[in-house]
């Protein structure tokens, strides 16, 4: 049974620098879009506090048990597509109002407790914003790339800017624009008005060397029927609307096939005999320039071994690793000085857990018990050349 995401070939984050520029309705219609292409396709709806793909879908049911199993639900099935959002888990009538760490944790459990099986695309509804939830989606999910939603006023411009440079930090690629709201038909005399004038879009996907991938116009009757549970792809597959997000879908198929795989790696640390090495990595990612690591695995109960795309490979002791974590509790953030006593570092320690944090970094958890290490590639490979401490 494919629990989790481990059956998804691609994961699109789907987001919007402020709110109300149409991101939601953008994902599920795109959503539908990819699905009548033939592939198989999924909505994660992440924007915990602000949940929509339960009203669009028109499906507000429970998600079903897994073979009656407590922690683990099937996704709801509508229009052709699987999604699970927090519109199904609580009362549209009551907010929500969790700190960082709870959205954290449902975020995981939509995640690792959902049975998506086998996906072709996984559309993620991003919340709003730059935020703490936007980095933790962004680490904790393996996305393949973004597609940002913007309209044609300047704040939002401005905006988009900002949260373009999130995702750059994440170093996952942003796969061109989405410009929502950008005309409407008039009805008078069925010429094209532009709302905001038809610079906004185009200027800021020039400015940023990325795609317009399309230019989504104002219809009524299309926003009615997304509000009633019938998305435009379905209701009205003929409109302006979706033809234009149907382009959109073709664009983004084509960027993606540009813009390269992601290389995901996932492992629990075993105890190893005395003498038993494993020299060689069980898997290799074919090469790729715009991969930059081939293959993570552990050499030996200490020694973890990284093959970068140029084919170098490097092995880092375990201690070593402890003792170089980048994060705030070892480093302090404002002087950058270590604050963990190397020294103190048992020599015998081991690695619990490796997995892949989007598609920049390890995520370590150490035997210790220290779990907060985010090890970028590039200082990974830095550090694979800095002698030891003792």
């Amino acid at each position: 049974m494919n629990m989790g995401i481990g059956a998804v070939r691609h994961i699109i984050a789907v987001h919007s620098a402020k709110g109300g520029v149409g991101k939601s309705t953008l994902t599920v219609n795109l959503a539908i879009a990819l699905s009548q292409k033939g592939f198989r396709v999924g909505v994660m709806d992440t924007d915990i506090h602000g949940p929509s793909m339960a009203l669009m879908l028109g499906d507000s049911s429970r998600p079903p048990l897994v073979d009656d199993r407590k922690d683990a639900v099937e996704p709801i099935q509508a229009h052709g597509i699987s999604f699970v959002s927090m519109g199904n888990l609580t009362d549209e009538r009551v907010p929500l109002i969790w700190r960082g760490a709870m959205v954290h944790g449902m975020i995981q459990k939509f995640t690792n407790h959902v049975h998506w099986g086998e996906l072709d695309y996984l559309l993620l509804d991003m919340p709003p914003g730059t935020g703490d939830a936007v980095l933790t989606i962004g680490q904790l999910l393996p996305i393949s790339a973004a597609v940002v939603v913007t309209t044609p006023q300047g704040l939002s411009l401005t905006d988009t800017r900002r949260g373009l440079h999130a995702f750059k930090q994440l170093e996952i690629p942003v796969l061109g624009l989405v410009e929502n709201m950008s005309w409407f038909v008039c009805d008078g005399c069925d010429d094209l008005r532009y709302l905001f004038g038809d610079a906004g879009g185009k200027a800021l996907a020039k400015e940023l060397d990325l795609p317009l991938l399309a230019q989504v116009p104002i219809e009524g009757t299309v926003c009615e029927a997304g509000d009633d549970g019938t998305p435009m792809m379905i209701a009205f597959p003929e409109s302006h609307s979706a033809v234009a997000v149907r382009q959109a879908a073709d664009r983004i198929l084509a960027e993606l096939e540009q813009s390269g795989q992601i290389a995901v790696f996932r492992f629990d640390w075993r105890e190893m005999g005395f003498n038993e090495r494993e020299t060689e990595p069980p898997k290799i990612v074919p090469a790729d320039e715009r991969v930059l690591v081939q293959a993570v695995w552990q050499v030996s109960s200490d020694e973890l071994g990284v093959q970068w795309h140029d084919g170098v490979r490097d092995i880092l002791s375990v201690r070593k690793l402890r003792q170089n974590c980048p994060c705030a509790v070892c480093v302090d953030e404002i002087t950058g000085e270590r604050t963990l006593q190397q020294d103190r570092v048992p020599a015998d320690i081991r690695l619990k857990q490796v997995s892949s944090v989007g598609r920049y970094a390890l995520g370590l958890v150490f035997s210790d018990g220290h779990d907060s290490g985010i090890f970028r590639y590039d200082r990974l490979r830095e550090l694979a050349r800095k002698p030891s401490s003792v």
